[in-house]
């Protein structure tokens, strides 16, 4: 049961990391400037899986599940699983942060 709340956790981590907190834009424009120079302006780009909740859900998962000795077969369900509800997911976090600023303006108001 354990191993399961820590999957949990980590499909909340990943997309708020991903979706919300910008890092892995910084991430992207840093790797531009890099590759590209300061002159070249920038063009966003796909990072695959890093960009994309759902792919990096499933791998860190994946990852993890199989660091832990539960079973390839179970660890791909769970894997699969946890990326489809990523989604869900990033919505809650979306609900969550309305409902926040809705009461935060009327406080203003």
């Amino acid at each position: 049961m354990g191993i399961l709340i820590n999957v949990g956790m980590i499909i909340l981590i990943i997309s708020y990391i991903i979706e919300y907190s910008g890092i892995v834009l910084s991430i992207k424009k840093f790797m531009w400037k890099l590759l590209n120079g300061k002159q070249v302006p920038f063009q966003y780009f796909k990072l695959k899986p890093f960009d994309c909740s759902l792919c990096m859900t499933f791998w860190i998962v994946l990852i993890y599940l199989l660091f832990n000795s539960y079973g390839i077969i179970p660890s791909l369900f769970v894997a699969v699983i946890s990326s489809y509800l990523s989604g869900f997911v990033s919505e809650l976090w979306q609900l969550i942060f309305n409902i926040y600023k809705n009461n935060i303006d009327k406080l203003w108001k």
